[in-house]
């Protein structure tokens, strides 16, 4: 059997302290679900992603079946390896401008940065490249400060 490689350490903390901002703070304002992975994203016959995290916004609960998200996410979340950097930064970055995701955040590790990518006229483009110094917000999650 052939697996990818466990997420590091590094990987593992960031993930659970943006389940814990996240999800908190969608839960108290009831905006919608937070999910993480391994939970699919089926967004097409042929694409089926398994992002670190997903928001699926209230409006669109209807897309979250009880085994995996239908259509595309609001919010998707991938905190890049050292493996899955070129298939988060280019291949999954056009499947899911392809499908509509509104906003997709690339989380750096090791540069300690955030990407926030925002879809505009069918493209990703990229509003903010935060370091540990930033705030993270986003108009989708009116409040938050990450």
């Amino acid at each position: 059997m052939l697996k990818s490689p466990s997420p590091n350490a590094k990987h593992q903390i960031i993930l659970i302290r943006l389940i814990r901002i996240l999800s908190t703070f969608v839960d108290e304002r009831k905006l919608g679900q937070v999910f993480i992975a391994p939970f699919d994203v089926i967004l097409s016959k042929f694409d089926v992603v398994q992002p670190d995290l997903i928001f699926v916004s209230t409006k669109n609960a209807y897309k979250i079946k009880s085994t995996h998200v239908e259509g595309a996410p609001d919010l998707v979340v991938e905190i890049i390896s050292p493996g899955s950097a070129q298939r988060d930064r280019i291949i999954k970055r056009k499947i899911y401008a392809l499908h509509g995701v509104q906003e997709y955040w690339l989380v750096h590790p090791e540069k300690e940065q955030v990407q926030v990518l925002r879809l505009e006229k069918g493209d990703f483009q990229r509003i903010a490249e935060l370091t540990r110094e930033d705030v993270l917000t986003s108009p989708m999650l009116n409040g938050l400060e990450i």
